[in-house]
């Protein structure tokens, strides 16, 4: 992990951010819209890893930057100590479900939040759940996710890549809620020695 994580640096707190979900269920088109602020009708499906990162406005007028990872929906079974190395350093976690296919919101509980639960996490990580395509109102498949989200103790919101609708609030209110975890001392640093026995700087958990 590098020395500069939390902006020692730049002067600008830096926060990892891991965003999961099935295939299709549009993760790549809420992140575009967030960075780039543009949406298309297709994107190549993620293989690995694709990387992002914008930088935030809290509410005192502070910035920070989130570095946004977008996984395949594969990735644990294809890259699996990958995986395990983005999940151990991420601050907050984004699992994404399609309003409008069942099976993605059932695999939620299957799978992905289950394999959270199989992972080693920062003990006050950030979690949220998005229903996209929340502008397919007559092809909604999922009434409401607000019992599973509590259920596994994350904050919910339906959101639109395609027409924007809360993208911009999805990633204010998580940046937010990082930053008030970092700001009462959730983030601590540590010091290691790397295989040179040379010393470094690690951000963990405590």
């Amino acid at each position: 992990m590098s020395a500069d994580e939390y902006g020692s640096d730049s002067g600008i707190p830096t926060f990892k951010i891991i965003v999961i979900g099935d295939v299709s269920v549009g993760k790549t088109s809420f992140v575009s819209r967030f960075c780039e602020g543009e949406f298309k009708e297709s994107y190549p499906s993620s293989i690995g890893v694709d990387f992002k990162s914008k930088e935030v406005r809290t509410n005192d007028n502070s910035n920070v930057k989130l570095q946004i990872w977008d996984f395949s929906a594969d990735i644990s079974s294809r890259f699996v100590t990958v995986a395990k190395h983005f999940y151990s350093e991420a601050h907050a976690i984004i699992i994404v479900f399609d309003i409008t296919n069942k099976e993605s919101f059932q695999d939620l509980e299957s799978h992905w939040l289950g394999e959270l639960q199989q992972q080693t996490l920062r003990e006050n990580h950030v979690k949220i759940l998005i229903g996209n395509k929340s502008d397919l109102v007559e092809r909604r498949a999922v009434s409401d996710a607000t019992s599973l989200a509590k259920k596994y103790n994350c904050e919910y919101m339906e959101t639109s890549a395609k027409k924007g609708d809360n993208i911009d609030k999805a990633f204010s209110t998580l940046a937010q809620n990082i930053y008030n975890a970092w700001k009462n001392g959730g983030f601590k640093e540590e010091e290691w020695a790397d295989e040179k026995d040379s010393k470094k700087k690690k951000c963990t958990l405590q």
